[in-house]
């Protein structure tokens, strides 16, 4: 039985909890059970800080086995997928429905992302401003997308009236 085993075995652990709980991260902001917000924070800074431990074995000379975690590449896959699921669910029209679908669905996403951020003000420290999440995010799955000339003009003048 190699010396580190059981440690492999608690950082596989924690590692399947951080994944649930980011996943997870607004539902719990918005719930009222305090432990699971206190265990989340846990993890959130966990991931700070793995990511500033990286950062010094990637600038120092040191090759570490299993080094970097990249945690942070990890967890943002994890929200973005989970930010997919949510904007594919706020997308109740196409533009079948309404020639104004883009407006409708991006005003849609701005409500319940205001909403999502109100809930998770306390942990923006961990998403600073130059992650550009609603961008990356929101605004990226929709151009994905096939748009018409009017669609784009509505997508580009939203980015120029919300930055």
């Amino acid at each position: 039985m190699p010396y580190y085993t059981p440690l492999e075995l608690v950082y596989a652990a924690f590692t399947d909890e951080a994944k649930y709980y980011c996943s997870r991260g607004i539902d719990i902001m918005r719930g009222k059970d305090q432990e699971t917000k206190k265990q989340l924070e846990v993890v959130l800074r966990a991931v700070e800080l793995d990511g500033k431990v990286d950062k010094l074995y990637a600038n120092s000379q040191l090759q570490i086995e299993g080094r970097p975690h990249c945690w942070h590449k990890v967890l943002f896959k994890i929200v973005e997928e989970r930010v997919q699921q949510r904007v594919e669910a706020f997308q109740i029209e196409d533009r079948k429905l309404n020639k104004n679908w883009v407006t409708r669905n991006l005003e849609i996403c701005r409500l319940y992302i205001v909403e999502d951020l109100y809930a998770a003000k306390h942990f923006l420290r961990i998403f600073p401003k130059e992650h550009q999440l609603y961008n990356n995010f929101v605004i990226t799955e929709i151009a994905r997308g096939e748009l018409n000339k009017r669609e784009l003009v509505q997508l580009l003048s939203w980015i120029r009236l919300y930055p």
